[in-house]
Order: structure tokens, then C-alpha cells, then sequence
């Protein structure tokens, strides 16, 4: 059974040794496909505060498909800039 990562923990995790890593985008896609939907939308706002260069790829990424319908995908595009 796979461990999840907390997103929000100063503890060490040997999972995820880094709290400042880039390639947050990564983790929203590994949560997203887990159906951890929620996780995956928090690891995808950090990446946008991180101003991650891969978030201009949100709209084709096949691991995000869980998350397309949940309204919050429709804001994260927005923020990134995605027309409506």
C-alpha cells in the first residue's frame, strides 16, 4: 500500500525529504491518479504559488483527467491563465 505524503508537515518524511523541491505539478499528477483529489489540488497550488513552468501544460495532461471535473480545476486554469 502506497504512504501519502503530507503536503503541509515540516517533519522530515523519506518519501519526501524536501519541503521546498520544485515539481509540485508531479505530485498533483501521482495524487490525481491515486483519486486523491483533494491532495492533488493542494500540490497543484503550490505549484502555482512556485510558479511552476509545467503548469502551462494543465490542459493536456492525461494524469489530471480525474480532476477535470471538480470545479477547482476550472479555477486553477484560470490563475494559470487559461482562457475560459
Amino acid at each position: 500500500m502506497l504512504s501519502t505524503v503530507p503536503v503541509s508537515s515540516d517533519e522530515p518524511n523519506p518519501m519526501y525529504p524536501c519541503t521546498k523541491c520544485k515539481h509540485k505539478q508531479t505530485f498533483a499528477m501521482i495524487y490525481s491518479q491515486m483519486g486523491e483529489i483533494d491532495t492533488a489540488f493542494e500540490w497543484l497550488d503550490k505549484a502555482y504559488e512556485d510558479q511552476e513552468v509545467e503548469m502551462y501544460w494543465l490542459k493536456v495532461e492525461p494524469p489530471f483527467e480525474p480532476l477535470r471535473g471538480d470545479p477547482r480545476w476550472q479555477v486553477i486554469l484560470y490563475k494559470v491563465g487559461f482562457p475560459h
